[in-house]
């Protein structure tokens, strides 16, 4: 650790463990140290590491992604290079293996155990490969499974009393537990060791076999045990000890040295806990959620837009700067971590708890999203409104709208204009925080025209809304017959035109931009009367024009032979 005279000033998170600082972390690269000495200088080695982070986005097709993983560009070699794969907690997969370009599983125990605990990690959404322990470049594949369960982001998590058990020589067994009522079962925590003389030491191994293990600690000892002269000789014993991180709800250890073995397990559950707000995250703890487990901590995991601020304990102490720390805490220590995706705090330590409200204050990226219509014009004025979250976002004259996603999981925006569903948008896995949606919002031009095929001006269209009923919008024609609505959300419409007495009407489905023609019965407008007449009363009209005529002629022709007679006669 630091030196007690060291004085850590400026910098982002730290670990401490019993009041002594063991490292500090800057994500500016910039750290700040002060001394306490009055006078000269003070000398001690530190190591400065420093890494650089490349994120890429992969989708998951047919359960599994291929990753080409290649040597690093100088200065950096395969020593400094680390694989990284994460999966959402509320994505419906688990990690099931992952396969290297030589063939091997790297899941299966006895892979694992070919190199160091440090070399590969694993848990249900998360897979880490160092390739400084001579792991292989090439292509990985990650292959994943569909889960009804999802991981919540926030929960509780806790851990039973330790149990022990033995597995005789060159034998195996199996390990289960019952799960707890309100709890489901996420794993164990198992030890394996045994200290024996040296002589009884012979070639053998464990092997453990689950449906998913990380295997995270190895360690070998000889120790030397005599008196402190040669009263008893000295006598020496080896002790080993393998540690695992067991996924699911068995495992099973086979013994194959000539001796027994001791077996440490502790069941590990977990249930969803704490209130999504804008502002974070709130968790109530009382001590009937922790009655009858050892340990228990509030842990929180968040996707790519949610950054940990502090978590704030029931006492009101702010807690922001510590990384797998240990702080003094009711005469014993209790373990936190605050990352800036990740945090856990321990809120019980065997018969020392804290319930009450924790507040976890997060940061959540926003979501820009510009809604357009099928022409790619600006459209202004939507309702956005995010699945699970109360508030309606609304976009400006631009077309742009701000949304806080606050609630960790799969995003739902429903987009609405002038009363009307016009887009509905799922959003998995959050890459992109610009989004442009377009909505089912169109144009239809109207043409309004005589019997005659003439465009009608003035006349008067009506769109109304088939599912209320209600006028939609109203417009008048120009010169040439036409007018467009402009912007109409998708839906069935009547299309209504009408000129001074004379109507017409057709239904329209909005699912397009559309052109549409609406005849009226006119056949002529008087001058300077406006007045339309329709082919009926034309019709009507020119008979009886054409009676008249006949009625003229003949009369007239009545009277021509009237007077011939007349003539005649004389």
């Amino acid at each position: 650790g630091f030196p007690k005279t060291i004085v850590p000033i400026l910098y982002d998170k730290k670990s401490e463990i019993n009041g002594k600082v063991f490292s500090l972390l800057s994500y500016n690269g910039s750290i700040k140290l002060s001394t306490s000495i009055s006078s000269g200088n003070l000398t001690f080695l530190v190591t400065i590491k420093t890494v650089y982070v490349k994120r890429t986005w992969l989708p998951i097709m047919d359960r599994n992604i291929e990753i080409l993983v290649e040597s690093p560009e100088p200065p950096f070699s395969l020593k400094n290079l680390t694989l990284k794969i994460s999966v959402d907690n509320f994505a419906p997969y688990e990690i099931v293996d992952v396969i290297s370009p030589d063939g091997k599983h790297l899941v299966r125990p006895e892979i694992q155990e070919k190199y160091p605990p440090q070399a590969i990690g694993f848990d249900l959404k998360h897979v880490s490969l160092s390739f400084k322990y001579g792991l292989k470049i090439g292509k990985y594949k990650i292959l994943f499974r569909m889960v009804d369960r999802k991981l919540p982001n926030a929960f509780i998590i806790c851990e039973e009393n330790f149990f022990n058990d033995t597995v005789a020589p060159r034998s195996e067994k199996a390990f289960s537990v019952k799960d707890k009522n309100g709890l489901q079962h996420l794993g164990y925590i198992v030890i394996v060791y045994s200290l024996v003389p040296e002589y009884m030491n012979s070639y053998g191994n464990v092997y453990i076999n689950a449906t998913l293990m990380d295997y995270v600690h190895l360690e070998h000892k000889t120790i030397t045990v005599g008196s402190i002269t040669y009263l008893i000789p000295p006598i020496e014993f080896e002790f080993w000890t393998k540690a695992f991180v067991v996924f699911g709800s068995w495992f099973k250890i086979k013994n194959d040295y000539k001796y027994p073995i001791n077996v440490l397990y502790i069941p590990v559950s977990f249930k969803e806990a704490g209130k999504w707000t804008p502002q974070g995250l709130e968790v109530e703890i009382n001590d009937l959620d922790l009655k009858g487990y050892l340990f228990a901590y509030i842990v929180v995991q968040l996707p790519a837009y949610g950054h940990i601020r502090e978590i704030v304990t029931p006492n009101g102490e702010i807690l922001s700067i510590y990384k797998n720390s240990k702080l003094s805490w009711g005469g014993v220590k209790r373990s936190l971590s605050v990352l800036d995706d990740e945090a856990y705090i321990q809120v019980k330590y065997n018969n020392i708890s804290d319930p009450g409200l924790y507040t976890v204050n997060i940061s959540w990226d926003p979501l820009y999203i510009k809604t357009v219509d099928s022409k790619d014009r600006v459209l202004s004025n939507v309702e956005l409104r995010v699945e699970g979250i109360d508030t309606i976002f609304l976009t400006n004259e631009s077309g742009w709208g701000i949304l806080k996603v606050y609630k960790p999981g799969i995003i739902n925006i429903t987009a609405t204009y002038k009363g009307k569903t016009v887009q509905e948008l799922q959003i998995k896995t959050l890459i992109s925080h610009q989004i442009v949606l377009r909505c089912k919002v169109y144009d239809l031009k109207v043409t309004v025209q005589t019997m005659l095929n003439q465009g009608l001006s003035d006349a008067e269209v009506t769109l109304i809304d088939k599912d209320t009923g209600e006028v939609f919008e109203t417009a008048i024609t120009d010169k040439n017959g036409e007018t467009i609505f402009i912007q109409i959300p998708h839906g069935e419409y009547e299309v209504q035109g009408s000129y001074k007495r004379i109507s017409n009407s057709m239904k329209v489905n909005m699912d397009d931009n559309k052109e549409i023609l609406l005849k009226l019965n006119i056949v002529l407008i008087i001058p300077f009367f406006n007045t339309p007449l329709t082919l009926e009363e034309t019709a009507g009209i020119s008979l009886a024009f054409t009676s008249i005529l006949l009625a003229t002629k003949f009369m007239r022709k009545r009277k021509i032979e009237d007077y011939d007679e007349e003539d005649i006669e004389n």
